[in-house]
């Protein structure tokens, strides 16, 4: 049912720290665009379990959405038990990569 997402990613951006995972799985299962932009923003929440989760998810997403593209975020930089500010550049790259290929016909 695709009008959990909103409410998913409302729990995302402002829930308390387990709700934020909690909401992370749900939005990375809906594979589609929509859930991209969420999971892009928590990459940089302040827990790490929330941003394992987000990157968990949106992995799964971008497979779905690309999947002949061999996508990896560590090749970006990205580690979910980096530091928000540490990761920073890496979540920069993913989603300038993102807003690039976003509506290619692959």
């Amino acid at each position: 049912d695709r009008s959990a997402l909103p409410v998913a990613a409302a729990i995302l951006a402002d829930g308390a720290p387990a709700d934020r995972r909690a909401a992370a799985l749900v939005i990375g299962k809906f594979r589609s665009s929509s859930a991209v932009e969420p999971l892009l923003r928590a990459l940089e929440d302040s827990r790490p379990a929330v941003r394992a989760a987000a990157a968990g998810g949106l992995a799964a997403t971008l497979a779905v959405l690309f999947p002949y593209r061999r996508l990896n975020f560590r090749l970006a930089g990205y580690d979910p038990k980096l530091a928000p500010a540490e990761a920073a550049a890496a979540v920069a790259r993913i989603r300038a990569w993102w807003d690039k290929n976003r509506t290619k016909d692959w």
